[in-house]
């Protein structure tokens, strides 16, 4: 791991060391000259005395059999940490809560482009193939501080995006359930996903992903003119451009901390993808300006309401989509003079009778697959 370059770098070496202090001897002394460059009056300036400390602390974090990095145990339960930043992905693997195994890696400038829950995701699958000898044929618990894919992992695999669909594939060789922990417990990954080791040898994965979406994306029952114009309006609708950062960076922890403008896509924030456009699932989200349009090219043959809803939803997606379908169809006037009258059967009031049995009425019925006849 190489040396802090600024403050922040700093207080995450020293998050991390306190993070493992009770297995840490002398930890005061040893990490006093990284406190030294904390300090507001001082100028930041890595020099030997700083340098020295680190090669310390790297030597106690990962000597085999010394107070920190432990053995690993086949009867303990294993945990798996994992964290995505900006630039790479780290992971650590746990038994006890100390750590057995540490591993990062570099983002490729593709992957550096992904969505944060994509890079999360693959923190997790880089994670579980790093330390295969471990978690291979073993039930194990993964740790992540992104919290929809909790829900993700335990829904059907066709339900979720496409990049999410190859991941999630090379992950079904693992037994594993994934929980949800804060970031700030996540001191480990997060350090090491921050300072990651040049290595990026997953260009295989990366292959994959690309040619599965392009996959998705050429089997859209759409034109591919269509298909442009409402690319270019995507480009142009103010609040799909606020969706696409917002689903880039990843969403804030509740709704009211959300952008106005796309609360309506909180409900579905999990499901949503972006693939030179924005997709839900392999349903195409049409941009506002492109709605009414869309509307008329649905009632186009004026089919009735639930066989237009059932053939937008194939191909089409818009927050309110089927309600706005409701009142079209409900307010067309061609529909309205030609759809079917059920003639009402006019009531046909019977004689009184004047004495008992005078009148007898029957009917026939079926009550649990046996027949009934009925007199009154």
């Amino acid at each position: 791991m190489p040396a802090p370059t600024d403050k922040k770098g700093v207080e995450r070496l020293l998050g991390t060391v306190n993070y493992l202090g009770k297995f840490t001897p002398n930890r005061a002394t040893i990490t006093e000259p990284f406190r030294v460059l904390l300090r507001k009056d001082i100028e930041f300036q890595w020099s030997h005395e700083q340098d020295k400390a680190l090669q310390e602390i790297k030597s106690i974090l990962t000597k085999d059999g010394g107070p920190v990095l432990r053995f690993f145990d086949v009867q303990k339960p294993v945990t798996i940490s994992c964290d995505a930043s900006p630039t790479g992905l780290g992971g650590v693997l746990l038994q006890d809560r100390r750590p057995v195994a540490y591993a990062s890696r570099s983002l490729t400038d593709a992957e550096s482009r992904y969505a944060q829950i994509e890079k999360e995701l693959l923190a997790v699958q880089f994670s579980l193939e790093r330390f295969n000898q471990y978690t291979y044929g073993k039930r194990v618990t993964i740790e992540s501080d992104h919290k929809p894919l909790e829900a993700i992992v335990k829904n059907a695999l066709a339900s979720a995006p496409p990049r999410l669909q190859r991941i999630l594939l090379r992950m079904q060789e693992y037994d594993y359930t994934l929980e949800y922990k804060p970031g700030k417990e996540l001191v480990l990954p997060d350090m090491l996903s921050r300072a990651p080791l040049p290595e990026t040898a997953y260009g295989s994965m990366e292959v994959e992903i690309a040619l599965h979406v392009h996959l998705v994306t050429s089997n859209l029952p759409v034109s591919k003119p269509k298909l442009e114009e409402i690319k270019e309006a995507t480009v142009d609708d103010p609040s799909l451009k606020e969706l696409k950062e917002t689903f880039k960076l990843g969403w804030p922890e509740t709704k009211s901390q959300t952008p106005a403008n796309i609360q309506i896509y909180w409900n579905v924030r999990d499901q949503l993808s972006e693939v030179e456009g924005v997709l839900k699932n392999d349903r195409i989200i049409v941009p506002s300006s492109m709605r009414k349009e869309m509307l008329q090219r649905i009632h186009q043959g004026h089919m009735g309401i639930e066989k237009s809803k059932r053939q937008a939803r194939d191909v089409l997606y818009w927050p309110g989509m089927n309600s706005q379908i409701s009142d079209m169809i409900s307010s067309c006037t061609i529909c309205l003079q030609h759809q079917r009258q059920n003639m009402k059967e006019p009531m046909t009031p019977s004689r009184r009778p004047s004495k008992p049995w005078e009148i007898v009425a029957t009917d026939l019925f079926t009550w649990d697959k046996s027949e009934y006849r009925l007199i009154l």
